[in-house]
């Protein structure tokens, strides 16, 4: 109908719990890896990262080969990367210098139109 709607997932295979209550997984400027509950096999996937950065920070995703240059910003938020290939984690790194990313979640899959802005 042209409405604008929030992007969702349609999810194919999302993280593990993260072992850091009250944060999921703990990342800081020495990057850390985010296991996923099983590999997502050749194809191009979406990914969302669900999270909450102390500051607003340049960061590297890479999933597979595939490495993405973007940037979090402070607080808590959900960003979308797409990727092509076969992975079964996610690694993220490249943040400045004191700044740390909680990550809740990690979700693969393709992307479905959610409920209205």
């Amino acid at each position: 109908d042209g409405g604008l709607r929030r992007a969702l997932i349609e999810l194919g295979v999302e993280s593990r719990p993260g072992p850091v209550d009250g944060c999921g997984w703990r990342v800081t400027e020495s990057g850390a890896d985010i296991p996923l509950q099983g590999r997502a096999f050749f194809y191009g996937w979406w990914i969302r990262i669900g999270y909450l950065a102390s500051d607003s920070s340049p960061v590297t995703i890479t999933a597979g080969s595939e490495m993405v240059d973007t940037v979090v910003d402070g607080g808590v938020h959900s960003l979308y990367v797409r990727v092509a290939g076969s992975f079964d984690s996610v690694h993220i790194d490249g943040l400045d210098p004191g700044t740390v990313l909680c990550v809740d979640t990690i979700e693969v899959g393709q992307p479905v139109a959610g409920g209205p802005l």
